[in-house]
């Protein structure tokens, strides 16, 4: 970024009492106006948010998750497919990771943890790809258990043992990438059959 730029970042409290620093106070949008800044240039920024609707697009090429209400409706479609197939609830859900290509998020349940996994739309075919892969090789991947292709959502089970981070072992790693070399060996010979899916054509010609 240069000089003259900077970024605002908007960041939403979801617990139920929120203790403020000392000096703090809450604003309301019509405070707006009166509320001394820093830098006053953000104050249009500030405004153009707080009145935007629920709906509204911040912008084409940024992410779905930094628009108002999407992580509402994110969660309401988590508890119901986690509801759909008796799977109950025993925490809150958090937010592992957020950036451009992504929004993970993690929640306890009966079952264990069971991750969320949102991608940009040019990124949707993620989910398809996770299911073929999950029918094909069981035991590499557990099946998801819910999947929203038009909106690139994805719910999966953990997968369970250690991550190979936490593995000094050298040999697991190296079982691992010959497993991983032979699954795309083997689908390099259905590479019509992924086309058909609607998976990019990201081959190098």
């Amino acid at each position: 970024a240069s000089a003259a730029s900077s970024r605002v970042y908007v960041l939403k409290d979801r617990r139920a009492t929120t203790p403020l620093p000392r000096g703090g106070h809450w604003y309301s949008a019509a405070d707006l106006d009166h509320v001394p800044l820093i830098m006053p240039g953000h104050r249009a920024i500030m405004r153009r948010w707080l009145h935007a609707s629920p709906a509204a697009t911040v912008s084409a090429l940024q992410a779905p998750w930094v628009r108002q209400g999407w992580f509402d409706d994110a969660a309401a479609w988590i508890q119901a497919h986690l509801a759909q197939q008796h799977i109950h609830v025993l925490g809150p859900l958090v937010q592992e990771r957020v950036w451009a290509l992504s929004c993970v998020m993690r929640v306890e349940t009966s079952i264990g943890e069971v991750y969320f996994k949102a991608v940009p739309p040019f990124m949707t075919q993620e989910s398809v790809a996770m299911q073929e892969v999950s029918r094909q090789y069981p035991d590499l991947l557990p099946a998801p258990l819910a999947v929203d292709t038009g909106r690139g959502w994805l719910l999966m089970p953990d997968f369970g043992g250690d991550s190979l981070l936490r593995v000094p072992d050298l040999s697991r790693w190296q079982a691992v990438l010959r497993r991983c070399a032979h699954l795309h060996m083997e689908q390099a010979r259905a590479v019509e059959e992924w086309l058909a899916r609607g998976i990019p054509d990201r081959r190098l010609p």
